[in-house]
């Protein structure tokens, strides 16, 4: 039966790519700065929490779907959250952009709704304090005192809040920093030490100022212990923090830091370590290395002891112009566009230069700028943020459980859970579990990177096995989401209007009906296997795969 759903669904998945244009999937050589290749896959493979690696293949062309008239709501809902959803284009329709957008750059005023305190309700670890999470760095217990457990379920919370908050903007800027100082929370210590620093230093300041949140990852033990600078010390330097602090933290591979200026940050930063047995940072003066130090066009200031050199030398890097282009870059990629347009980059800089590191200022100078508008549908979804749109799209539900299989790790989740083919793992297989990326790097935010044959076949089995009920325990009721349809053309367009807040175009609309081998008016039970396959292949169209 299995082998059979399979069957179908990969004829009907191949026939509607090849219908919209997706089924080319040409082969072509890899362009300058692809994560392609050899080396492109082994850049885009994630290691699983268990020690196994998920890899993304190497790049190739696909096309992305066809051009619709954009609509700002649309555009915003799709770009500025995890996934639209009916009510929400209605809402932005009825406030306007600019609008709603303020209102998200104050997330205290979205409560958490029911569904998502259910959901971090089922999550024990989330309410440890510090010195209990702390405690738990050096225990062998079972179930949820396991520190394994502590970084699985602060990725199922993640998962929930992108689904469920409606604080999505703050959200995907909570992700944007996260991948940004990136680390694996399924890593030794990190697996406790991680789940602090989400707590205490990337949900605190994701809208508030870069160089506030520059200076608390610096101090966060998570860090310091991820990049080494926790063992650091005068005259036995450890360089990894240094290097990436300057590298992906700041300035950028091209802000022309030299590799002296690397040797002087670690110097510099001696003494920014972690105190033994309670897991808080600490400043260790017997570690500091006193003597003066010059990074770029920053020297230690006079009169100024060690734990104040490196806050001066944080501050000066979070403000300066390498530090706002690199920045306004990343989050040009992440909204707009893969290539960023220079112009707009310069433009954000300048921004953030002039509101004193402030993201939200350029958050609001990036979604009013007419190239934030006019890139409907550019930017391709990476394997998370896919999964989360069709979550949310078909209004699917999980608890925590349905996270802790894949995020566990080894087998376990709180109280020992697990649950093989669940929402963790599938994220897991497709080289995106959150907090999970093995480098410093972060998961990549480019299509190149994501978008080739063999992925797209693995994308459109997992929203397949979502929709057939087999990421247990999510669940989608396709019964609530298509019982009005009077026959197979409005099974497509009420699946269209709650993923899209509009049709799908003509073409991917035929090819889904000739996918799943029925005409406009064949009736469609919403208890049957056709119903199911008309979803999926509604999912699996360009209009989808693309935000």
């Amino acid at each position: 039966m299995e082998q059979d759903r399979r069957r179908f669904a990969l004829s009907a998945l191949v026939a509607v790519a090849g219908a919209a244009g997706l089924g080319a999937c040409r082969g072509r050589e890899p362009a300058e700065g692809d994560a392609a290749g050899d080396t492109g896959a082994a850049a885009a493979a994630a290691a699983g929490p268990s020690g196994g690696t998920a890899v993304v293949p190497a790049t190739t062309a696909v096309a992305g779907p066809a051009a619709l008239p954009a609509d700002p709501a649309v555009h915003a809902a799709n770009r500025l959250t995890f996934g639209l959803t009916p009510d929400l284009v209605e809402e932005i329709r009825s406030t306007g952009v600019a609008v709603w957008v303020e209102e998200q750059l104050h997330p205290e005023r979205y409560p958490d709704p029911p569904p998502l305190r259910a959901a971090l309700d089922e999550l024990p670890t989330l309410r440890l304090g510090v010195d209990e999470l702390a405690e738990l760095l050096a225990a062998d217990g079972d179930g949820a005192a396991r520190p394994t457990a502590v970084a699985a379920e602060t990725v199922a919370a993640t998962v929930a809040r992108q689904r469920w908050s409606g604080a999505q903007l703050y959200e995907l800027m909570v992700e944007f920093w996260t991948n940004h100082f990136a680390m694996n929370a399924f890593s030794g210590p990190l697996r406790v030490l991680k789940p602090i620093d989400d707590r205490d230093v990337i949900r605190p300041h994701a809208l508030g100022r870069f160089a506030d949140l520059l200076a608390a990852s610096a101090q966060s033990p998570a860090m310091l212990v991820s990049l080494d600078n926790a063992r650091s010390k005068a005259g036995a330097i450890n360089e990894n923090y240094g290097r990436e602090l300057l590298e992906l933290h700041t300035v950028g591979v091209d802000g022309g830091y030299g590799e002296a200026d690397v040797v002087a940050v670690a110097n510099t930063l001696t003494g920014f370590t972690v105190q033994r047995g309670t897991g808080r940072f600490r400043f260790d003066p017997t570690r500091h290395d006193d003597r003066p130090q010059q990074v770029m066009d920053w020297r230690t200031p006079p009169d100024t002891d060690g734990y104040g050199a490196g806050l001066s030398l944080l501050d000066h890097l979070a403000h300066h112009p390498a530090t706002a282009r690199h920045l306004a870059a990343k989050l040009v990629t992440r909204f707009v566009s893969d290539q960023p347009d220079p112009g707009l980059v310069e433009r954000l800089a300048q921004v953030y230069l002039d509101h004193d590191t402030a993201i939200d200022a350029v958050l609001r100078a990036l979604v009013a700028d007419e190239r934030f508008t006019s890139t409907a549908t550019a930017k391709f979804r990476r394997p998370h943020e896919l999964l989360l749109a069709a979550l949310r799209g078909l209004d699917a539900r999980f608890g925590a459980a349905a996270l802790l299989g894949g995020a566990g790790g080894g087998g376990g989740g709180a109280g020992g859970r697990r649950s093989r083919g669940g929402l963790g793992d599938t994220m897991r297989s497709l080289g995106q579990l959150p907090m999970s990326w093995p480098s410093p790097d972060g998961f990549p935010d480019v299509a190149s990177a994501w978008r080739n044959p063999g992925a797209l076949l693995n994308r459109w089995n997992a929203l397949a096995d979502l929709v057939a009920g087999s990421l247990s325990p999510a669940t989608v009721e396709l019964g609530g989401l298509i019982g009005t349809a009077a026959g197979a053309g409005d099974v497509v367009d009420l699946v269209a209007h709650r993923l899209f807040a509009g049709p799908l175009a003509e073409a991917e609309r035929a090819a889904v009906l000739r996918g799943a081998g029925v005409s406009v008016t064949d009736p469609v039970p919403a208890s049957g296997t056709t119903a199911q396959h008309l979803v999926a292949l509604v999912l699996a169209t360009p209009r989808f795969q693309y935000r």
